[in-house]
């Protein structure tokens, strides 16, 4: 890990201590900012090799959902205030979107359909035939909150922290779990989609790809109200051979994505 990277608040003290004067970023989120294996391979530990002159603190967890958030955001509000960091990077959501809450939206074809009241704009057949719509709109809300809560809590323990969040790649329904020696995590999209009637992986990107568009239109909603830097990453990894299973790119592809749309991003404020 580089030494401007730190999981250890008592390092990053020290850090701060040693280097006042550099650019802090908090970097809060899932298994995107904390990749579990041999090698250091996530977004997050791509940026630091970036922005050398960051001092970076890491509170990522993968599998951070919307429930794992509220443990956490405490500390992490507290550390926002004690510290005054330059920037909070924010990778939250994709667990609720493309991982295991998916099992939560699916529908066979013929269960009834219920838009929910939200406005989602041409829908692909394959989403309302298998997608209950009314609760993914209520998922949105929920998400929704999460992202208001951390964004107050940040600016009320220091309004100067930009505020950065992403919106994942589009990922390719595959089958393929997560593995780490004998841990398996996974598949997260492919089974419940299959379980419900849509075996076609393409069929299956028709839908997690519109999952994903509405989670992009809920950010630039929140974008709209708030001070808040949207990273839109949806194209960056068209290619299946990117992706080391269903829902977390290959190295080179969390490197791809660190340096052409995260970096370009945060040059005004890290350094």
């Amino acid at each position: 890990m580089p030494n401007n990277n730190f999981q250890r608040i008592q390092e990053f003290a020290a850090a701060v201590e040693s280097h006042p004067t550099w650019p802090r970023a908090m970097c809060f989120g899932d298994s995107w900012f904390q990749y579990p294996g041999p090698k250091p391979i996530d977004i997050e530990k791509q940026l630091p090799n970036i922005f050398t002159k960051t001092l970076f603190f890491n509170e990522g967890v993968a599998g951070r959902d919307s429930k794992m958030y509220k443990i956490g955001r405490g500390r992490v509000t507290q550390e926002i205030r004690d510290f005054q960091f330059n920037a909070l990077l924010l990778s939250m959501g994709g667990n609720d979107v493309v991982g295991k809450e998916l099992q939560e939206f699916v529908k066979e074809k013929e269960a009834p359909q219920d838009e929910g009241g939200r406005d989602w704009g041409d829908l692909p057949q394959e989403v309302f035939d298998h997608i209950r719509l009314s609760s993914f709109a209520l998922g949105l809300l929920h998400l929704r909150d999460d992202f208001v809560d951390m964004i107050q809590r940040c600016n009320g323990a220091h309004p100067d922290c930009a505020i950065f969040v992403h919106n994942y790649a589009y990922i390719w329904p595959s089958n393929k779990p997560f593995k780490l020696g004998p841990f398996k995590a996974g598949p997260w999209v492919y089974p419940y989609l299959k379980a419900v009637g849509l075996p076609d992986i393409e069929d299956q990107r028709v839908v997690t790809n519109w999952l994903i568009d509405q989670f992009t239109v809920m950010l630039r909603e929140i974008g709209a109200e708030f001070e808040l830097r949207v990273i839109d990453a949806r194209n960056a990894l068209p290619d299946p051979g990117s992706w080391d299973n269903e829902i977390h790119p290959k190295a080179a592809g969390f490197k791809l994505i660190a340096q052409n749309y995260w970096a370009p991003v945060l040059q005004n404020v890290l350094r």
